[in-house]
């Protein structure tokens, strides 16, 4: 399955959840003059709260870890877009690709939820 058939499933299940969002949102930053574009922008459905959401594939690929993963992440949080506060951040790997529970949980703490407390805390089954 590529990136795109990926984003789709969370793009299914953002709609089951009846999640506004935006895909492949395109961004025109002032601070790196040019366009950066994330996989979302999701807003909460309580409390209007937007977040980026970026998701990726191939982190068992130490490559792809070093030159999309690490570069993209850092840009991000250079530009004051933090995980967990403002940026939703979801990875994968071929031998464990994402599972709809787990995209289902996430969209719960971030997206369904006015509890940012609930957003920095794990749940037992997750730890």
């Amino acid at each position: 399955m590529n990136k795109k058939d990926k984003l789709l499933r969370i793009e299914e299940r953002l709609k089951a959840k009846g999640i506004k969002y935006f895909s492949d949102p395109v961004f025109k930053c002032q601070k790196l003059d040019r366009i950066i574009g994330p996989d979302f922008c999701v807003i909460n459905k309580i409390t209007g709260e937007q977040f980026l959401w970026l998701h990726f594939i191939d982190m068992n690929n130490q490559d792809y870890v070093e030159t999309v993963f690490m570069p993209k992440f850092k840009e991000y949080n250079s530009l004051g877009f933090i995980m967990g506060v403002n940026m939703i951040v979801t990875c994968e790997t071929e031998e464990e690709p994402i599972e709809v529970s787990e995209i289902d949980e996430t969209i719960r703490r971030y997206l369904l939820t006015e509890s940012k407390e609930e957003r920095s805390v794990l749940s037992l089954g997750q730890a």
